[in-house]
């Protein structure tokens, strides 16, 4: 589920549910002090019983909708890597905490925007870095590569190629 919609999900249904809340309360604390909204209201149950089960079938429905999205949220994501008898599951959590325990040991002056993706047993990490000659960014990337594989390698016992995807920023010009 995409964080925009995720997002817009969570805020409609935290706005229904206060509302729901708030509107109960309110004529919770009223009943006891009218008759005629306590009359009303036994006449309203009394009589539309379309409309209130239409009421609960909304409930039922945002109930579910909850329930569903308060699963598909927290579930955990976990890539499945399988070499020959040996297999090795990583939470996708750890290998994120790893490139940006990575980013903010080797360039503590930089946020370097990074994401990752598995793909057919090879992790595939994207990277924004920040403006570096060109003559030195095969070794630069070498020596990143170098490290990851030997990151998750020994650390976490991934055992396939790492793919580095690299992008510089270009030269800001003096002002």
């Amino acid at each position: 589920m995409s964080s925009r919609i995720g997002r817009f999900f969570y805020l409609t249904i935290s706005f229904i549910l206060g509302a729901f809340f708030i509107l109960t309360a309110l004529v919770s604390l009223s009943l006891p002090w009218s008759s005629v909204l306590r009359t009303e209201l036994i006449q309203f149950i009394l009589e539309e019983n379309l409309i209130l089960s239409l009421f609960g079938l909304g409930l039922l429905m945002i109930g579910l909708s909850l329930v569903t999205y308060s699963i598909l949220s927290t579930k955990r994501r976990y890539v499945y890597v399988k070499t020959g008898n040996k297999s090795v599951t990583l939470d996708e959590n750890v290998i994120q905490h790893y490139l940006d325990t990575y980013w903010i040991e080797e360039f503590p002056n930089s946020q370097i925007p990074s994401t990752f993706k598995v793909k057919k047993n090879t992790i595939q990490i994207l990277a924004d870095f920040p403006f570096l000659p060109q003559q030195e960014h095969h070794a630069f990337l070498e020596k990143i590569k170098t490290d990851f594989s030997d990151i998750f390698g020994r650390i976490l016992g991934y055992p396939h190629e790492i793919q580095l995807i690299a992008s510089f920023q270009s030269k800001q010009p003096n002002i």
